[in-house]
């Protein structure tokens, strides 16, 4: 760990589901699949902090950078046994990694006209990341048995550094359907959900969709998607006209 931190700051963006379904049909033609929500949004969140990374420290845009994102295995672990059709009713999620080279990605030259390409590619590489040849019952039985075998289990760490202003971790509750849950006459269904205020460099936190009132006061549905990230880099990423024009 390092012995100081950078100052960082947490901030949520609102995204709507008219600019995802525009940016899916953009990207779609150079894949094979069309993207998932969570990829467009994930895959514009990591080119995004990479290019406010970039401009702080120009070396960074020859380095290596991380995409560490959460996989919920509740299904992946009963395939292909006769609990298959049931998935697992416990918490289990495992850490997809994936790698690439910002210069491979050349964040800080990206405009609007190469942006779906550039998208096709990273969106590609998380889906490989997190496909079920990677992540299924093998490997979260591998998982368990390192952790039996360790004689201390709190020696084992992650590959990843959530302040190492390389990296970045992403977490996606976009399937989750809590605004529908209802808690009763007194208390009703959730207005807003939100995590508790947290600080690092950098994490991506993925909300269940949401609906609000539009500046026409219409309602608009879409993703929110709370940032946290260094100050300053976050200060640069706000003001990105890829990232500007992406969120509202």
């Amino acid at each position: 760990m390092p012995s100081e931190f950078p100052a960082c700051i947490s901030k949520l963006f609102r995204i709507s589901m008219d600019k995802i379904q525009k940016l899916k049909q953009s990207v779609s033609t150079f894949m094979t699949l069309t993207p998932t929500t969570t990829n467009i949004v994930t895959a514009m969140l990591w080119i995004t902090i990479n290019r406010a990374r970039a401009r702080r420290t120009p070396a960074l845009a020859s380095s290596t950078t991380q995409l560490v994102s959460a996989v919920n295995c509740r299904q992946r672990v009963g395939l292909g046994s006769k609990t298959e059709s049931v998935p697992y009713f416990g918490n289990v999620v495992q850490y997809a990694m994936a790698a690439l080279s910002t210069s491979h990605l050349q964040v800080v030259d990206i405009v609007h006209e190469t942006l779906p390409l550039c998208l096709a590619k990273v969106c590609s590489i998380i889906s490989d990341s997190q496909s079920i040849d990677r992540i299924n019952s093998d490997s979260v039985a591998e998982l368990c048995s390192l952790v039996n075998h360790t004689e201390d289990p709190k020696s084992i760490f992650p590959g990843w550094v959530l302040f190492s202003s390389r990296d970045l971790t992403v977490t996606s509750w976009n399937g989750l359907d809590i605004y529908n849950l209802d808690f009763g006459e007194a208390l009703g269904k959730p207005k807003h959900i939100r995590p508790p205020y947290m600080e690092a460099d950098a994490v991506g936190m993925i909300m269940p969709r949401a609906q609000w009132k539009g500046c026409d006061g219409k309602e608009e549905s879409g993703v929110e998607v709370i940032v946290m990230l260094r100050r300053d880099d976050l200060a640069v990423m706000s003001e990105d006209d890829i990232w500007v024009n992406f969120t509202i």
